[in-house]
């Protein structure tokens, strides 16, 4: 079973392309193109929320396990952006893309954090294929 263990990034914006090249690389020979392409731009998604949000630094893990991938990102934010909503229509575009493109979702909170993943099922290519 494949693991990216946890990697940090400072919390600015050139943070989240490092963050899409991390998950590009650990995927690139494991997982089908359709699954790479949607990985990283979940990734994307959920590194520039973390970004812009937490106060200092963000970090990225992934696990690959059978025929699922897993990508975790947590910070030192709190907040739930747009989870207040009642409809997913409500979310911030980032989360709407997650939402549109993940097999499954969800923010977590800790102690004094937050943790954003996303789960692919890389069986099913069509779940996560993005129609623009």
């Amino acid at each position: 079973m494949p693991v990216l263990s946890e990697i940090r990034f400072i919390a600015d914006s050139g943070s989240v392309r490092k963050a899409r090249c991390l998950i590009a690389n650990f995927l690139e020979r494991l997982v089908p193109p359709e699954a790479l392409e949607a990985a990283v731009l979940l990734t994307s998604e959920l590194a520039t929320l973390s970004a812009s949000g937490a106060a200092s630094q963000f970090a990225v893990s992934a696990c690959l396990a059978a025929a699922w991938l897993r990508v975790s990102l947590s910070d030192d934010d709190c907040r739930f952006p747009g989870l207040e909503a009642e409809n997913s229509t409500d979310l911030p575009d980032g989360l709407l893309i997650v939402h549109s493109l993940a097999t499954e979702w969800g923010i977590e909170q800790t102690v004094s954090s937050r943790s954003m993943w996303f789960e692919l099922d890389l069986l099913s290519p069509d779940l996560y294929t993005y129609m623009a």
